[in-house]
C-alpha cells in the first residue's frame, strides 16, 4: 500500500434495500441467496467494514428473520454477537450463538445460516497467513493446519480474544499514521492470528504445549484437555476433583494450577457450569406438562439447593429457571 494514501480502507453501507445490502456481503464472502421472513418494508442494514492487509474488523446491523445458504469462503471468520440470535450449520454441527456468544465460523465449506435480527461483529483474517503464524507458533507445516466451527476453549480465551480485537480496533486501526507502518500492521495482524489459534479448537494446538502463547495465558496442554473432555462426558454423573484428576492422570493439585492457569477458574468451576448448561439445555427442551419441573431438572445435574440454582441460572441467562421452562 503506498505510503500516501490511507492505510485503512473503510467502508460504510446503510440501506433498506436487501440487494444493496447482500451484494456487499458477496463481496465480503461469498455469494449466497437471502430468503427474509417478515415486511420487507422493516428491513435496515448497516455494515462498517475496517480492513488492512490479511484482517478486517467490521460491525454488521442486520434486521428481520432471514435464512440463507452461503458458498464456501476462504476466510477465517470469528463472530462476535452483540444482540440478537443466529443458527448456524455446517458438516453435519450446528450451533445456536446468542448474545455475547463467540462463534468461529467454518471455513471451506457450505454454511446454512438463520439470522434473527442480528448485531454482530465479524473479525476476518486470512486464513494462509493464519496457517503461517501457527506454523511459526507450533511447528506444524501451514499446510496442515486445520480449523472448524466452534466455540471458544474457554471463559479466559474469550476475554483475551476481545482484548485483542479491542486493541487493534482501538490503537491501530484508528490511526491511520500509525496504521501506515509495516511493522505495526504486521504486528497487528499477528496478535489477531495468536489469538484465534490460541482461542478456539484446532489440529495445531497440541504442539504448543506448554509454551507461552502470546497474551496472558499460554495454550492448552493435553492433560487439560483431558481433564476438560472427561468433565464434559461426565457431568451428569457423581464425580468431583479426584475423579477428574485421576482420568487426566495428574494430581488433584496439579489439576487445580492447570486450570487457574489456562481457564481462570477451578475444575469445580468448570464442572459446575458444565452442569448449569445440561440443566438450561433440559429446561429448554422440556414439554410443559411432562411433569418436568425445576427443582427436578435441577436435581438431575446436582444442583440440590433449587434457590441457589435459580440464582446462578439468572446470573448467566438473564431468566429464571421457570421462565425457560415455561417459554
Amino acid at each position: 500500500m503506498a505510503e500516501s494514501g490511507p492505510a485503512v480502507r473503510r467502508l460504510r453501507l446503510e440501506t433498506r434495500d436487501v440487494e444493496t445490502g447482500h451484494d456487499l456481503l458477496r463481496q465480503l464472502y461469498s455469494d449466497h441467496t437471502p430468503r427474509l421472513s417478515g415486511n420487507v418494508e422493516d428491513y435496515r442494514f448497516r455494515y462498517l467494514a475496517n480492513d488492512l492487509d490479511s484482517f478486517g474488523i467490521d460491525r454488521m446491523d442486520h434486521s428481520l428473520l432471514v435464512h440463507a445458504d452461503l458458498e464456501p469462503y476462504h476466510l477465517l471468520l470469528a463472530v462476535i454477537m452483540r444482540h440478537g440470535r443466529m443458527t448456524v450449520s455446517s458438516g453435519g454441527a450446528t450451533e445456536q450463538v446468542g448474545t455475547g456468544d463467540l462463534l468461529l465460523m467454518a471455513p471451506h465449506r457450505p454454511i446454512s445460516y438463520v439470522l434473527d435480527n442480528m448485531d454482530v461483529l465479524p473479525v476476518r483474517l486470512d486464513r494462509a497467513d493464519t496457517c503461517a503464524v501457527a506454523e511459526d507458533l507450533t511447528g506444524v507445516e501451514a499446510t496442515r493446519v486445520r480449523f472448524a466451527m466452534s466455540r471458544p476453549l474457554g471463559p479466559a480465551q474469550v476475554r483475551y480474544w476481545k482484548r485483542a480485537v479491542a486493541h487493534v480496533t482501538r490503537n491501530v486501526l484508528a490511526h491511520d499514521e500509525l496504521a501506515r507502518q509495516p511493522l505495526i500492521r504486521a504486528e497487528a495482524f499477528r496478535l489477531l492470528a495468536s489469538a484465534l489459534i490460541t482461542t478456539f479448537p484446532n489440529n495445531a494446538l497440541g504442539a504448543l504445549g506448554e509454551r507461552a502463547a502470546p497474551g496472558t495465558f499460554t495454550a492448552t496442554p493435553a492433560v487439560l484437555r483431558r481433564a476438560v473432555e472427561f468433565i464434559d462426558a461426565n457431568a451428569h454423573r457423581d464425580i468431583g476433583l479426584a475423579e477428574v484428576a485421576r482420568a487426566a492422570r495428574i494430581g488433584p493439585r496439579g489439576l487445580q494450577h492447570l486450570f487457574r492457569r489456562h481457564r481462570d477458574q477451578t475444575p469445580l468451576e468448570y464442572l459446575r457450569r458444565v452442569r448449569l448448561e445440561g440443566a438450561h439445555g433440559d429446561l429448554v427442551l422440556a414439554v410443559p406438562g411432562d411433569g418436568d419441573t425445576v427443582a427436578a431438572i435441577a436435581a438431575r445435574w446436582g444442583f440440590a439447593h433449587a434457590g441457589r440454582f435459580a440464582v446462578e441460572y439468572r446470573r448467566v441467562y438473564g431468566r429464571s429457571p421457570g421462565q425457560t421452562l415455561r417459554s
